[in-house]
């Protein structure tokens, strides 16, 4: 049985918590509707991919975390983090008027400079996913000992007129519904297009690490399984699943 509309599930809301991620987490050992959602005011230590610290402060952003029951192999979950991430791109262009740019694997990027970020984590010995995502209202500042590994932006940078945090959940898991039940059903090719049409890394020099040796080469695109398609040196393909890929500045 595949769910046909995720804000079916309750919303839970807090002032404050350590991490959304954490207490989904918590949720996900109990009877749980596919589709709650945790959402904090504040996080004192959200996270966001390889352990990083997610900026939280109260009321700078939307912090919410879904919980999800795929129907598809855990190897396989990766591709539905980029199913969100054009979800979750369509559901803010749709409120702000504005145009965003995908970095590989989950990224939102606006005007050069990163405006959410998404984290997904198997959670009760795999049973269930949790979606972990910030969104930026604000540009967030950082202390002087922890500078940011990107530049920053918030969608008040936009022009556009912002719904509240909660009801830009409610959007965002609305119209997450529709491409989550296709991806169920091994369907995902329009999400992939729509990927593509806002990749930041195609045609772009990037630059990674394996195994401690630094790499390089040109982004060209997504496969069909999600993979990162990169143009090595040599003029032959690698296949990335999983890396932390940076832009290569141009000088």
């Amino acid at each position: 049985m595949f769910v046909t509309n995720l804000n079916q599930a309750p919303i839970r809301v807090f002032e404050s918590l350590d991490s959304t991620m954490h207490q989904a987490a918590e949720y996900a050992r109990q009877a749980y509707d596919e589709g709650l959602a945790v959402m904090a005011h504040e996080q004192t230590a959200g996270r966001g991919r390889r352990g990083r610290q997610w900026l939280s402060n109260p009321e700078a952003g939307l912090w919410a975390t879904l919980l999800l029951r795929p129907n598809r192999a855990q190897e396989d979950w990766p591709s539905l983090g980029l199913v969100f991430a054009v979800s979750l791109a369509q559901t803010l262009e749709s409120v702000t008027g504005e145009r965003f740019q995908l970095k590989w694997p989950n990224d939102i990027w606006y005007q050069d400079a990163k405006l959410a970020g998404i984290l997904m984590e198997p959670v009760h010995e795999g049973s269930a996913l949790a979606l972990g995502f910030g969104i930026n209202y604000s540009t967030p500042q950082p202390a002087q000992d922890a500078p940011l590994r990107h530049p920053a932006i918030g969608l008040n940078a936009t022009a556009g007129d912002l719904p509240r945090p909660q009801k830009l959940l409610e959007l965002i898991r609305e119209n997450l519904s529709a491409p989550y039940n296709g991806w169920n059903l091994g369907q995902w090719e329009s999400s992939r297009q729509a990927f593509e049409e806002r990749d930041l890394l195609r045609d772009t020099a990037i630059r990674w690490r394996d195994n401690g040796e630094q790499l390089q080469g040109i982004g060209r695109g997504i496969d069909e399984r999600g993979r990162l398609k990169v143009e090595m040196g040599h003029g032959g393909l690698n296949y990335l699943s999983a890396a932390e890929v940076d832009r290569i500045s141009k000088t």
